[in-house]
C-alpha cells in the first residue's frame, strides 16, 4: 500500500505508512527494501543505502528467504551510479564496493539474471570484456521474459563487437584518435 501511495505522488503518506509498517513488522526485510527503492527513485541515495543495509542485516537473520539478494543489488546499483556521476573521474571506492556486492549476489543466487547483468556492465567498464560477455550470456539464458533475454543478448553481442574492434589495430587506432579529439574539445 505504501508503494501505491508513492506512485500516486503521495510521498509523505507513503513514508508514514512505511514507518507504521516498520513498527508492526520490525524484522521483515521487505519493508526497508521497498522503502529503499522509493528513496532511490526520489534520489535520496544515502538514506536508501542505509535502508538496503538494514534489509540485508534483517535478511541474514531470517530462517527463510524473504527478499534474497534484492538489498545487495539495490545498494550496488546506487553505488555504481554514484561512482560515475563525475564523468572526469571514477569513484573507485564506490565502484569496487558495487562489484563486491554484485559478486556476492551472484554467489548467493547464481540464477539471478539481474545480478549477472549488473556485474557484467561493471566488468565491461573495467574492460574485462570476456568476463562481461560470459555474464551477459548467462543472464540471457536465465532471463524470464523475452525483453530481458533480448536485452542481455544485445549487450553480449555489443561487447563481442567491441572486442573485435579493439583487436583490429587500424580500427582501434582510429577509435583512439577520435576519442582523443573529443577529449581535447572537452566532450568526454
Amino acid at each position: 500500500l505504501a508503494c501505491l501511495l508513492y506512485k500516486q505522488g503521495k510521498f509523505t503518506e507513503s513514508e508514514a505508512f512505511f514507518n507504521e509498517t516498520k513498527l508492526k513488522f520490525p524484522t521483515l526485510p521487505e519493508v526497508p527494501t521497498f522503502f529503499a527503492e522509493i528513496l532511490t527513485d526520489r534520489g535520496d541515495f544515502d538514506t536508501a543505502i542505509k535502508q538496503y543495509d538494514i534489509a540485508k542485516r534483517l535478511e541474514e537473520v531470517q530462517e527463510k528467504i524473504h527478499v534474497g539478494i534484492g538489498p545487495l543489488i539495490g545498494k550496488a546499483t546506487i553505488l555504481a551510479r554514484q561512482s560515475s556521476q563525475d564523468p572526469t573521474q571514477l569513484d573507485e571506492e564506490k565502484f569496487n564496493a558495487a562489484i563486491k556486492l554484485l559478486t556476492k549476489a551472484c554467489e548467493l543466487d547464481p540464477r539471478s539474471e539481474q545480478a549477472k547483468i549488473g556485474l557484467a556492465q561493471l566488468k565491461l567498464q573495467m574492460e574485462k570484456i570476456d568476463e562481461a560477455i560470459e555474464l551477459f550470456e548467462d543472464s540471457a539464458i536465465l532471463a524470464r521474459t523475452m525483453d530481458e533475454k533480448l536485452q542481455a543478448t544485445t549487450f553480449a553481442e555489443a561487447a563481442k563487437i567491441q572486442k573485435r574492434l579493439r583487436a583490429d589495430p587500424i580500427i582501434s587506432a582510429k577509435m583512439e584518435l577520435t576519442l582523443a579529439r573529443y577529449r581535447a574539445k572537452g566532450m568526454l
